[in-house]
């Protein structure tokens, strides 16, 4: 779903 993918999309985020 859409909500999956921002939440992995924060975490790839997060991991600067």
């Amino acid at each position: 779903m859409l909500f999956k993918v921002i939440y992995f999309f924060l975490e790839t985020q997060q991991n600067g």
